[in-house]
């Protein structure tokens, strides 16, 4: 966590402002997304008519307001003295909050604009079929994705906005199996790229599960 602090800290003060916003990968404008209307729309049923406009402005309110974290950024304190019986767990500083708030604002534009899912970093699998149970399973894995997403964008924990892009992107796949009849994968990305980082372990074993039921949609 102190690394991926400093090293975004180290972006947003550089020159160039080039930072990693990670999942922000997956999507790109110059596709056409098949699938946001219809996931807007549900959205809005759980969340409110203008819950994205709502929550695209609060973050943006947030990034631009006089006292914002930008200006008042910081690093938590190491504990003064080491003691081998306690674990010096890190709290990290304004990072993690920051980061929410770039990701949450690029998420809320590109379902907002409907983004498709980059073509250069889909894996498709044309070799193989989904038979009929395969196909049951992604529509109902389909659905707890969504319920997911709800759930995160209600609570918005700490890495919320990360975690959305992700659900968005495997929604992506799993509705492109389902038409296709074949499976389709998201790439994984190097631990040190410089555009987005390399899915956390929770992301892993979430995988491993599915995949043992499966085609994995991830």
């Amino acid at each position: 966590m102190l690394k991926k602090e400093t090293k975004f800290l180290e972006e947003l003060n550089s020159p160039e402002k080039k930072i990693g916003l990670r999942a922000t990968a997956y999507f790109t404008s110059k596709d056409k997304s098949v699938l946001s209307k219809d996931l807007k729309s549900q959205l809005t049923i759980s969340l409110g008519e203008n819950f994205l406009k709502d929550l695209e402005q609060n973050l943006k309110d947030k990034m631009l307001s006089p006292n914002n974290l930008l200006v008042k950024m910081e690093f938590s304190p190491l504990p003064e003295k080491m003691h081998r019986e306690i674990f010096p767990f890190f709290k990290p500083g304004s990072y993690l909050k920051i980061r929410d708030i770039l990701e949450g604002i690029l998420f809320c534009q590109i379902l907002r604009e409907e983004w498709g899912l980059n073509q250069e970093l889909k894996i498709l699998n044309i070799q193989e079929s989904l038979s009929t149970k395969e196909k049951e399973l992604l529509e109902n894995f389909r659905e707890q994705q969504i319920k997911g997403l709800i759930q995160t964008l209600s609570d918005k924990d700490p890495g919320w906005a990360y975690s959305a892009l992700v659900i968005l992107a495997r929604l992506h796949t799993i509705e492109e199996s389902i038409q296709t009849g074949s499976p389709v994968f998201l790439s994984s990305f190097p631990d040190n790229s410089p555009i987005v980082y390399k899915e956390d372990s929770q992301d892993a074993q979430a995988l491993q599960h599915f995949s043992e039921e499966t085609w994995a949609i991830v």
